[in-house]
């Protein structure tokens, strides 16, 4: 059994993902931009990908600005009907955030995590993480060696409940490494 995603932010399409049997909607305006993601959602056993963005990357402070909009977002969710048992947190990188904001956050995911919930990491492809390991992301053979990544980032991915990527090989490949503790 495959476990399937909708990436939407607009409650029509989330309705009708939800109608067909999809199993998590990724919302990148966690149910700010249309509560009827969440509506939709709500009394489901469909997962809510909880995003986190801004449309500019202007914050007071930054991580707790984060925080304070991921908590936000869980309200709405909770406002409209989403158990906590649904939500799945994604702090975002790579979305409203600097390069800056972007390796802060991988490095202090845990405060993400404290929250409660699981939580997504989606860097996959993402030029944050090519310029942090000074790689172009055209070359497919870096997707071939999750070792090197993983290594040259120093993510610790058993913080994550799930991490979102783009290739299938990689992610069976960092599976791998993180079911015998090697990234």
């Amino acid at each position: 059994d495959i476990a399937v995603s909708l990436d939407t932010y607009k409650g029509n399409v989330a309705k009708a993902g939800v109608k067909a049997g999809i199993d998590m909607i990724n919302d990148i305006w966690g149910f700010k931009y249309d509560e009827e993601v969440a509506k939709s959602i709500a009394g489901t056993d469909v997962a809510a990908c909880v995003m986190h963005n801004r449309p500019k990357a202007e914050y007071d402070n930054y991580v707790e600005d984060l925080l304070n909009d991921l908590k936000e977002s869980v309200d709405i969710g909770r406002k409209n009907g989403v158990n906590d048992s649904q939500i799945v947190l994604d702090p975002g990188v790579g979305f409203g955030k600097t390069y800056e904001h972007n390796l802060q956050i991988i490095n202090e995911c845990d405060k993400v995590v404290n929250l409660g919930f699981p939580v997504l990491l989606g860097t996959s492809r993402k030029s944050v993480i090519g310029r942090m390991v000074g790689i172009c992301f055209t070359f497919s053979s870096f997707f071939e060696r999750p070792v090197p990544f993983a290594e040259r980032v120093g993510v610790n991915f058993t913080d994550f409940s799930i991490v979102s990527i783009n290739s299938v090989c990689f992610l069976f490949n960092i599976g791998k490494l993180c079911i015998h503790g090697r990234a």
